[in-house]
C-alpha cells in the first residue's frame, strides 16, 4: 500500500515544502529585524552596519525557510496519508 504511494508522497512533499519555505522566509524576517533592533537599541553604544543588518536578516530568512519547508512538506504528507485512509475507510463501509 505505501510502496504504491511513494511517487505521490514525493510530489506532495515538494509542493508543501515550497509553500512552507515561502511562509517560513516571510516569518523569518521578524527575528532578523528584532535582533538588529536589540543590538542597536538601548544606549546606542553598538553601531550596526548595513552589512550586519543584511546578514542577520538573510540568515534568519534562510533558517525560517528551511524550517518552514520541512514542516510544510511533512504536513502535506500527513494530509495525503489521512486523505487516503479516510477514502479507504469510506469505501469499506
Amino acid at each position: 500500500m505505501l510502496i504504491k504511494n511513494i511517487p505521490k508522497i514525493n510530489v506532495h512533499f515538494v509542493s508543501g515544502a515550497i509553500r512552507g519555505a515561502i511562509v517560513g522566509a516571510f516569518i523569518g524576517i521578524a527575528p532578523g529585524i528584532l535582533l538588529v533592533m536589540v543590538l542597536s537599541g538601548g544606549l546606542g553604544s553598538y553601531y550596526v552596519g548595513s552589512f550586519e543588518v543584511l546578514s542577520f536578516t538573510a540568515v534568519s530568512m534562510t533558517i525560517g525557510g528551511l524550517i518552514g519547508s520541512i514542516i510544510g512538506g511533512m504536513l502535506n504528507i500527513i494530509a495525503l496519508l489521512l486523505k487516503t485512509t479516510f477514502v479507504k475507510i469510506q469505501g469499506i463501509s
